[in-house]
């Protein structure tokens, strides 16, 4: 079993990765401001680093693989374009400045679809070789992270992942990532009974099961489960927003008894056609997100169920 590191452990991706690795009897090292309680509580160790100075590489020490997720998310990227595009860069060069002196065999970045920007259109198909023109700041900081983590530890120990849309539950209610669209539709579902959408809902979204992009993240820190390259990560089936909120209220329905109720605009002018991420390059390996979007929406409104109380008054 590997030693993993961990970077952004106390994040919505991060929390379910490491319960993921430990289940599978890797050893766990977070580094970080703040030790994330499932870690301590699964038995990893944690080391206290400030990632936007430079880390040393004796944090590193030992490691297999170091998994990087920390960085602003996409609200924080919104409020402050240019710090959040800065600062997470300046963190990305760092953990693989520090990964490479500790001859790290491999590293696994994390950024996102979004890297493709204008080209996410109707009808469009999304491929690893589609140009890279990202417009929100967010997917700019995710797109010059990958190439800063490439300069330092190079394309022969690195994987990025451009994830998609991932739904399931956060390791605990103190993860704030309720700005997500699954995640935020159950969190108003059990705290208010009514599902809120700002449009028809008829927009297209690659949605994928948050245990696959751990599952698949796992694999990734070892060259044997995959080869060094850049992967789309999503389920490679377009899907609407209504339809997951319906998905939602039918969850509620079956686990809460009670359905909650769509509030949203009538549709109005012609239908969006769906664009496709393509995740044959995955396939290939023999790596596919396969699982159950729907059992994925129930995690989470069960998740959102039984923690009500805390998610109302947070």
């Amino acid at each position: 079993m590997a030693q993993v590191v961990v970077t952004g452990a106390s994040g919505y991706l991060g929390g379910r990765l490491v319960e993921h690795l430990v289940a599978g009897g890797h050893h766990v090292r977070a580094i970080g401001r703040q030790p994330p309680p499932w870690l301590m509580a699964a038995g990893g160790d944690h080391e206290v680093v400030d990632l936007a100075r430079d880390v040393p590489p004796s944090a590193l020490a030992g490691a297999d693989a170091v998994v990087h997720l920390a960085a602003p998310n996409e609200v924080e990227a919104g409020d402050d374009p240019a710090g959040t595009v800065a600062t997470t860069v300046a963190i990305t060069a760092n953990v693989g400045r520090a990964a490479a002196a500790a001859s790290v065999g491999r590293v696994v970045y994390l950024s996102t679809v979004h890297v493709y920007g204008p080209a996410i259109v109707d009808g469009a198909v999304l491929t690893e070789t589609t140009a890279t023109a990202p417009t929100h700041p967010y997917a700019v900081a995710r797109l010059q992270s990958e190439q800063a983590m490439a300069r330092e530890i190079g394309d022969d120990r690195l994987v990025v992942l451009r994830l998609t849309n991932a739904v399931g539950a956060p390791a605990a209610p103190v993860v704030a990532r309720w700005t997500l669209l699954v995640n935020d539709l159950c969190r108003e579902a059990a705290v208010a009974g009514t599902v809120t959408l700002k449009s028809a809902g008829d927009q297209w979204r690659d949605f994928v099961p948050l245990v696959d992009v751990v599952r698949i993240a796992t694999l990734a820190t070892n060259a044997a489960g995959l080869p060094s390259a850049t992967y789309n990560l999503g389920s490679g089936t377009p899907a609407t927003v209504r339809s997951m909120a319906a998905r939602v209220q039918d969850a509620f329905r079956r686990l809460g008894g009670v359905e909650p109720k769509l509030l949203a605009p009538d549709p109005s002018g012609p239908a969006p056609q769906p664009y496709r991420v393509d995740v044959s390059k995955l396939a290939a390996c023999g790596v596919r997100a396969d699982g159950d979007i729907g059992a994925a929406v129930d995690e989470t409104a069960r998740f959102c169920i039984e923690h009500r109380e805390s998610l109302r008054n947070g």
